[in-house]
């Protein structure tokens, strides 16, 4: 058994959670926000070889909805009205603390933790299988309604509290010279000119550039104040009306200032035919246009796989679409770090 204090309660805990084998068990009331669990578990409770379950309690004011969220998508979500132990079970280690999965009880808090020996985790580990035999499973019907709570918080009321620890460091990766303030986005970029149109993949792929049509709307460097409702009225004044159907022409535009706006320096980008991702890219560049192409919106690439076929159906009938799925990211990830 070894106690465990401010900076080293954290430390043994992301030690732990950055060399995990096969499973990691938590039980906490409160949840923090994503960057701040990354910043004290790591990367591998996204991995879907590691079995993830989290006992929580929904009823708890202090839970990030979009951090349980990520937790349920992996299926091992339960709820356990009136909990209130902190457990971190690690394959067959385990620590038990005070701490609540936050960032102000890592970081601003006064907590202890013990790192127990195998017989006391093993103990340990059958109360976590009996609470959790108890526990009610989370779905996302139920999940619907904890977003819902008006007194809803993202972390323990901490803010007013001085930082007195760290937290490790955000994992590395190969995304690199990217601002951790600025989270990377993924990106589903169609690669033909309508579904039975011209494919441009050749071209993305030999030019080292992510592209979409459109040209006759011309160099969008040349339009002041561009936003959506300026991008409607070039699309319809070049002919692009779609019927009159002004929810098509809404949504193409956005798509269209998507890829000019929103596409940051060191996003990644998932060149893609319907629901196949075939190529994996990091942009270099911000906008560009290029006048003798049928693609001539463009942004400068790295590209880090090609000759991919995996599936993925967030999308797939719309050119410029960021990927969300955080199962669809992990994959992602994995073939680039």
């Amino acid at each position: 058994m070894e106690i465990l204090t401010g900076q080293a309660l954290v430390n043994a805990l992301r030690k732990l959670s950055d060399n995990v084998k096969e499973r990691l068990w938590i039980a906490v009331p409160y949840i923090g926000g994503k960057v701040s669990i990354d910043k004290i578990l790591g990367n591998n409770w996204h991995d879907d070889s590691i079995e993830v379950k989290l006992l929580t309690d929904i009823n708890s004011l202090g839970i990030d909805s979009e951090t349980l969220n990520l937790f349920l998508r992996k299926g091992n979500v339960k709820s356990l009205n009136g909990l209130h132990a902190k457990i971190y079970i690690i394959d067959d280690k385990c620590i038990l603390a005070t701490a609540n999965l936050t960032n102000t009880a890592f970081a601003k808090r006064y907590e202890i933790g013990i790192l127990c020996n195998s017989f006391q985790s093993l103990r340990i580990t059958i109360v976590f299988e009996e609470w959790w035999t108890k526990a009610e499973l989370v779905t996302q019907v139920n999940l619907d309604a904890f977003k819902n709570k008006p007194n809803s918080q993202t972390d323990e009321n901490g803010y007013f509290l001085p930082e007195l620890y760290n937290l490790p460091p955000l994992p590395k990766s190969k995304i690199e010279n990217v601002s951790l303030k600025d989270e990377i986005k993924y990106w589903r970029i169609g690669t033909s000119a309508g579904s039975d149109g011209e494919d441009f993949w050749p071209e993305m792929l030999k030019n080292k550039r992510i592209s979409i049509g459109w040209p006759q709307i011309g160099n969008l460097k040349a339009v002041s104040d561009v936003d959506k409702n300026s991008l409607m009225l070039l699309l319809e004044k070049v002919g692009w009306t779609f019927n009159g159907h002004k929810s098509t022409v809404s949504r193409k535009a956005g798509e269209i200032f998507n890829f000019y706006k929103n596409i940051k320096i060191g996003d990644i980008v998932l060149p893609s035919k319907g629901h196949k991702i075939i190529a994996i890219g990091k942009v270099k560049d911000d906008y560009n246009f290029v006048k003798k192409s049928g693609f001539p919106h463009i942004h400068v690439v790295d590209w880090l796989k090609t000759n991919l076929s995996i599936d993925q159906y967030e999308g797939p009938i719309t050119t410029v679409y960021e990927i969300k799925n955080r199962v669809t990211i992990t994959k992602i990830n994995k073939l680039i770090t």
